[in-house]
């Protein structure tokens, strides 16, 4: 233990060293730091687990060590980045130059570095395995989570005798009777199929994206997300900027905006029996003589006296 204590140290103080490459807060070496690692192939039914772990950390508190190469690393390393949580990212190869948004700001506001583990020693004859990314990590952190294990899987391999290793508990792929469909929808994108489930289980409902993507070759790729409810208006809300941004319009608002161009007329030219007919539904679901009037682009006497006219008022 001592010896690895001992590597641990060089190799911090190797990755402090100005000419190592890395970008972001070298200070987040000094915190007690976890580590995450997970199989590459993790059945979905382990996400939710893997996800809810995420959720419950503290940015004040806890620090994480991760990687971005497997699908699994690159969901909670966003998730990681959304709650705020310090991180560490190892990369098994050069540090990239330019990152996406979501990163800069957490390289903006300290809380985030990111090495790789050749430093500056990285050229076209330097292959790193992620094997040799994982012992670095490994290395590194003051404890481990494991995601989800594959039996007899390299990971197994890499964790065998090593203290501090906690594996999140599996949970089994089979349904059970409080994990059912709730609500399906299905819409066609160019790029593929995109499924709205909301699903129940022993704990809570969520909603859970797929999106189907044709990869070519007849294949097909499944990307999914996974929403608790307490988090959908904050999603929605999110959903309306983008709309918003865009200025897109839903299709009830198209609709209304056809229906008051064909259907309204105006104060100079006289009523016809399709728009009497809206009138009158309209005053029947409870629109106000004031919203009648800038419906129909009318005045709020020509909306009354109309209606008395149809027997709809006295």
């Amino acid at each position: 233990m001592l010896h690895t204590v001992s590597k641990r140290s060089t190799f911090i103080v190797n990755i402090m060293n100005p000419s190592t490459e890395k970008i972001g807060n070298a200070q987040l070496l000094k915190l007690n730091k976890t580590a995450f690692l997970c199989s590459r192939k993790t059945p979905e039914s382990q996400e939710k687990v893997i996800f809810d772990w995420v959720k419950q950390l503290n940015p004040m508190i806890d620090c994480i060590l991760c990687g971005n190469f497997s699908e699994m690393e690159q969901k909670v390393f966003t998730l990681l980045l959304k709650y705020k949580i310090p991180t560490i990212l190892v990369m098994p190869n050069a540090v990239a130059k330019r990152w996406d948004k979501d990163v800069e700001d957490a390289l903006n506001e300290k809380r985030l570095l990111i090495f790789s583990i050749w430093g500056n020693q990285i050229n076209d004859e330097v292959m790193c395995s992620s094997n040799d990314r994982n012992e670095v990590i490994l290395l590194l952190a003051d404890k481990t989570i494991i995601g989800y294990c594959r039996e007899g899987g390299k990971i197994e391999k890499q964790i065998k005798g090593k203290d501090n290793i906690e594996i999140l508990p599996i949970k089994q792929a089979s349904i059970k009777k409080y994990d059912r469909d709730l609500f399906n929808v299905q819409i066609s994108s160019h790029s593929g199929e995109v499924y709205f489930d909301i699903k129940k289980d022993e704990q809570e409902d969520y909603l859970k994206i797929t999106q189907s993507k044709y990869t070519g070759n007849n294949e097909r790729r499944r990307e999914k997300i996974f929403i608790a409810r307490s988090e959908l208006i904050e999603f929605r809300d999110a959903i309306n900027k983008a709309i918003d941004y865009w200025n897109l319009e839903t299709k009830e608002k198209s609709v209304k905006k056809v229906r008051k161009t064909e259907l309204a007329g105006n104060a100079y030219l006289p009523w016809e029996k399709e728009a009497d007919e809206y009138l009158m539904s309209l005053y029947k679901e409870g629109k106000s003589i004031k919203e009648l009037a800038e419906i129909f682009e009318r005045q709020r006497g020509a909306i009354r006296s109309r209606l008395k006219k149809l027997g709809v008022i006295e």
